[in-house]
């Protein structure tokens, strides 16, 4: 089972982002729910809760007043740590339970919907980490429209909250939820599909070979584990460049690739994808002229390995005569890599 903390600042998304994911399978667990239960009539947390802060803060039936609570802690910070002591530790025993639960069913990817993951130290907890954005004018429209708060309250949510640079930098991938609908399901779409392909338990060969058994077997290979994709045009390839280094790394800072007409040797350095953390070489795998730089890699998911992001590079490259005689079929792959 694969483990993924989603959040992200007020505002921002995350729930609708969460409701994505679960309606592709993931099992989705919500922090807030967690929290509620936490603190239910007849739990040892919200007796320590009325201990602390009285018993102005239990509504009639002995539920908790969750209003009256956060008048008191909202301003002041002591307060809002005692009541984080006295929450936190239930709710982090609540999930593991809930983790414990999925696993036990099978459950492939279970998503942990966390608002403060990275300011209670959670992060190396999970596997991955979704970073859901959107400015801030979208946020703060979306808390005076969608629940009714003044701009001065809004502001004082918001300006509460952790930055959000330094969060984006520590995801595995960030999420922009602030432009159509369909352009946060197809980003969702492009996280899910690189879950999946990483929770696949593929064999992968002893010399560090990237897994074969997902790779469709009219790729055609080099022995560095590089491959290549004939095209309808005799003679031209498309080559896959992807970017991986944002998922792994962090947000990609620029991509230097070749201009159509470039001529390469294979396995020369050809271009480089420079991230915010690292910067990687792009090596060319076959001999030949760069003839186009064609779009993103969507449309050939395999030439990006078993990690499909949506994002990347789809190169043609015109073979020189003879320029093949170094790729192998993929049966012939399977045997060099067993």
């Amino acid at each position: 089972m694969r483990r993924v903390g989603l959040t992200g600042n007020i505002a921002s998304g995350k729930s609708s982002v969460a409701r994505l994911f679960a309606e592709l399978g993931a099992r989705v667990v919500d922090a807030d729910v967690l929290a509620r239960e936490a603190v239910a009539p007849g739990t040892t947390a919200l007796a320590a809760i009325v201990a602390r802060f009285g018993e102005d803060v239990l509504q009639p039936d002995g539920t908790l007043d969750r209003a009256a609570l956060r008048g008191i802690v909202f301003r002041d910070a002591a307060a809002r740590a005692d009541l984080n002591a006295i929450v936190h530790p239930e709710v982090g025993r609540l999930r593991s339970e809930r983790a414990a639960q999925a696993a036990a069913e099978g459950v492939t990817v279970l998503i942990d919907e966390i608002p403060l993951l990275f300011e209670a130290g959670l992060a190396d907890q999970f596997d991955a980490i979704v970073f859901v954005d959107a400015d801030e004018s979208v946020r703060l429209a979306r808390l005076m429209h969608d629940r009714g708060l003044p701009e001065a309250d809004a502001r004082a949510m918001m300006t509460a909250q952790a930055d959000a640079a330094p969060k984006r930098a520590r995801a595995t991938w960030v999420i922009r939820n602030d432009g159509t609908r369909e352009a946060l399901v197809h980003q969702v779409h492009d996280v899910w599909r690189a879950l999946l392909a990483r929770d696949r338990p593929d064999p992968i060969s002893p010399d560090g070979a990237p897994p074969v058994s997902n790779i469709p077997a009219d790729l055609r290979y080099t022995k560095e584990h590089e491959y290549v994709k004939s095209t309808a045009d005799d003679g031209v390839v498309l080559v896959g460049i992807t970017d991986y280094a944002q998922g792994e790394l962090g947000d990609i800072v620029y991509v230097d690739l070749p201009k159509p007409g470039a001529r390469f040797n294979a396995h020369d350095v050809f271009g480089t994808v420079e991230a915010v953390k690292a910067v990687s070489e792009l090596f060319m795998p076959v001999t030949g002229e760069v003839v186009e730089i064609n779009a993103a890699l969507d449309g050939e998911p395999a030439l990006v390995n078993n990690d499909p992001y949506g994002g990347g590079w789809m190169i043609k490259v015109k073979l020189d005569a003879g320029g093949d005689a170094g790729l192998m079929s993929a049966a012939e792959y399977q045997a060099l890599v067993g």
